[in-house]
């Protein structure tokens, strides 16, 4: 069976996951965390991807933002691994492919799934054993959507905004609310669409996607569909 082409929109979030070679590291130490947070930042931004938020973790990097093009979000994580790998290798002194495959992604409602991305992101450190508490990881958005860094190179989408009216209001419901939409675990969904590619949200959502794509986004329902009763004789 051929493989589903990806599903790239523009005007639309989407989020993205990259993992190391099973066993392996993406990171060795802070420098590290703190070049490829600088990578990520910069190449979103060359190639019009507004960031919304991100992770960079020792073995993994995970993003949600959304492409002013089709080609927005693939082409920012070319460039991240082209001009990542080989000087990691070099100061790692390995050699051989750093990911584990080709990076992961789907489309997401905004509505319904942005601030549980964009919350399930910004924790993974903590659900890791990382850290206790996400305000103590630097190579993260989290400190921005808080209050407690200000990164002018994100992108806050509309439904952050509409969080509150002044900054401290978002900051403050952003920090509550997060911390109950990490807790709940709500991305169990989120992850395994970003692994099988199959957009995120209702059936209208979903079929507005296909329409625009010329592609299924998403499932066809289990089972053989169900058989139309015979027509009672007259």
């Amino acid at each position: 069976m051929a493989r589903l082409s990806r599903l790239y929109l523009a005007g639309f979030p989407q989020v993205a996951r990259h993992q190391a070679v099973p066993g392996d590291v993406i990171t060795q130490n802070e420098g590290d965390l703190e070049a490829l947070t600088r990578l990520v930042v910069e190449c979103a931004r060359t190639h019009q991807f507004a960031l919304h938020a991100f992770v960079v973790l020792p073995a993994e990097l995970r993003l949600v933002g959304t492409g002013a093009t089709e080609n927005a979000l693939p082409l920012t994580m070319q460039a991240i691994s082209r001009r990542y790998v080989a000087p990691f290798n070099k100061r790692a002194n390995r050699t051989g492919p750093l990911w584990a495959s080709r990076f992961r992604s789907t489309v997401v409602d905004a509505e319904g799934w942005l601030l549980t991305a964009m919350a399930s992101i910004e924790h993974a450190p903590s659900h890791l054993g990382l850290v206790a508490d996400p305000a103590h990881y630097p190579w993260s958005s989290y400190r921005h959507h808080v209050g407690l860094a200000a990164d002018m190179e994100l992108t806050d989408h509309r439904e952050y905004w509409r969080l509150g009216n002044t900054p401290f209001e978002r900051q403050r419901v952003y920090l509550a609310k997060a911390a109950s939409l990490a807790a709940i675990r709500e991305d169990t969904r989120l992850w395994h669409a970003v692994h099988t590619g199959w957009a995120l949200g209702p059936d209208e959502f979903t079929a507005r996607l296909s329409q625009l794509s010329g592609r299924r986004s998403a499932p066809l329902p289990r089972g053989r569909p169900q058989k139309s009763p015979p027509a009672e004789a007259s």
